[in-house]
């Protein structure tokens, strides 16, 4: 009897367990603040470097001349061509907001920093969602221009993003909404 009573309390507390973990908002990956950067050392005699070798990074907000804003030094280790591959933001985090541009400087050991510096861009995925998103919903789109899929329609009213609300049944409840026409998959049978 308190076997199956000490059971009863335990599923019951797994059970609420359960409920709040599900109640619970999922869990979002940070973005990774990191930048990739690949390039090849040679010697003066043109020949690959593949010894371990110091390289400073640093970031400036102009072509030519100024200080760096942002410094990291790392120990890389170029492959037998010469090339490397190294993750800018591991070591020192970017305290920058990249609302400017910004271009990286690269000194190699006791070398001076190589010219020309280089420029700093965006990649195409990071412009297609600067463009696609944040200039739209900034531009008052809607829903259907934003996702390619039909506005929901409930009670009369068109759900689209931030510009409408869906208006509450007569219950004051949310009316039911196929989710079909979010996602463009089908219905659940």
């Amino acid at each position: 009897m308190k076997s199956s009573m000490k059971m009863a309390v335990f599923s019951a507390a797994l059970g609420g367990l359960l409920m709040v973990l599900a109640a619970a908002p999922p869990a979002r990956a940070a973005v990774p603040e990191l930048i990739n950067f690949q390039g090849k050392l040679t010697g003066a005699d043109g020949k690959a470097v593949s010894r371990l070798v110091p390289i400073v990074f640093k970031f400036y907000t102009a072509a030519a001349g100024g200080s760096p804003v942002w410094t990291e030094t790392r120990d890389i280790t170029p492959d037998n061509y010469g090339i490397y591959s190294v993750m800018l933001g591991e070591i020192v985090p970017f305290n920058l907001n990249f609302s400017v541009p910004y271009w990286l400087g690269v000194s190699v050991g006791s070398d001076t920093e190589m010219t020309p510096r280089y420029r700093i861009v965006p990649s195409a995925y990071s412009l297609y969602a600067l463009n696609s998103a944040t200039a739209a919903w900034a531009e008052g789109a809607d829903w259907a221009s934003l996702t390619n899929k039909p506005a929901v329609t409930a009670q009369g009213n068109v759900f689209n993003g931030a510009s409408q609300l869906v208006q509450l049944g007569a219950d004051g409840k949310l009316p039911a909404v196929d989710g079909s026409n979010l996602t463009g998959l089908p219905a659940a049978v």
